[in-house]
């Protein structure tokens, strides 16, 4: 299987709208954002589709159209590897759980992981917010044109 390569991954920069290439930074108050868009990389689609759970398999296969099976399975990709930046696991280590209403959390053993994430997707864009004390939300909506 193909590494997924983190270069394909750009965190924005809040404060100033610039982004910059995937690198770990200390903590923070506020939440590290994510983005991440959806290419025609047959290669890559693979290597994130290995990672989906049987679970997910059912859930990206309700999917009718192709783009938006592939925007799923990158996304929980993605994500995974994130996640396993984070917690310093391997992305197939990264089991994700979730609540009632459908949100996404990790589970370590017995507790909560500790890092609070969301997952937001439009068109071909992924955007991911990761905070490591508190929870956090992030939403993303295509510009349709008039």
């Amino acid at each position: 299987m193909t590494i997924l390569k983190p270069r394909l991954l750009r965190q924005l920069d809040s404060r100033t709208g610039t982004s910059a290439f995937f690198e770990r930074v200390g903590p923070t108050e506020l939440p590290e954002i994510w983005m991440a868009q959806r290419t025609d990389c047959d290669e890559e689609a693979r290597a994130c589709d290995a990672l989906l759970t049987d679970e997910e398999r059912i859930r990206r296969d309700r999917f009718r159209q192709t783009a938006d099976q592939q925007r799923f399975a990158l996304g929980r990709g993605w994500l995974r590897v994130l996640l396993g930046e984070y917690l310093g696991l391997p992305p197939r280590h990264i089991n994700l759980h979730y609540r009632p209403h459908g949100k996404p959390y990790v589970k370590l053993r017995e507790q909560s992981s500790g890092v609070y994430f969301n997952i937001a997707h439009s068109g071909d864009v992924v955007l991911f917010a990761i905070h490591p004390n508190s929870e956090v939300g992030i939403d993303v909506e295509q510009e349709k044109d008039e």
